[in-house]
């Protein structure tokens, strides 16, 4: 008696797949062969689909990383503005306050951004632009130089 008979019915025979391995009841061997090679192909189907979402990951990974070292360049470069910034902001507040002990060109060449409405406005300089006369609309132009005079640029220090 062979070792799969205790699991048998009595009285039917069983058929047996090439590998010696018992069918179940009621199955031909091409029926057991078709369900094995179904199943084979959806494993190969689900093997496919794994490499293709590692392959996808892969690719998701480089791109982070490169945004990664996108975004640290960015920081370092804006960590540089920073400190240039604060060194303009120190080197003004210098000027500030002590506005006697640097000539007006040199503050004009240092910081040529500012405008003349905050050398005015601040009396860093004697030589303000003097409003234009009204023009045909009856308002005040604004004084010319990089800051309008509704958006001037104030320097207060602390």
């Amino acid at each position: 008696m062979d070792q799969f008979a205790a699991h048998t019915l009595p009285g039917r025979p069983q058929a047996t797949n090439p590998e010696g391995l018992q069918a179940p009841q009621g199955l031909t061997q091409a029926q057991i062969l078709a369900a094995i090679e179904a199943s084979s192909m959806a494993v190969q189907a689900k093997i496919q689909v794994i490499a293709l979402n590692l392959h996808l990951l892969r690719t998701d990974v480089c791109k982070v990383a490169e945004r990664t070292v996108t975004m640290k360049r960015h920081v370092c470069e804006l960590q540089m503005e920073m400190q240039t910034l604060k060194a303009t902001v120190t080197a003004l507040e210098a000027v500030m306050r002590k506005p006697e002990l640097f000539p007006e060109e040199w503050i004009r060449a240092q910081f040529p951004d500012i405008g003349p409405n905050l050398l005015c406005s601040n009396k860093l300089t004697d030589r303000c632009p003097s409003p234009s006369p009204p023009s045909r609309g009856g308002t005040t132009p604004s004084v010319t130089g990089k800051y309008s005079k509704d958006h001037r640029c104030k320097v207060t220090l602390l």
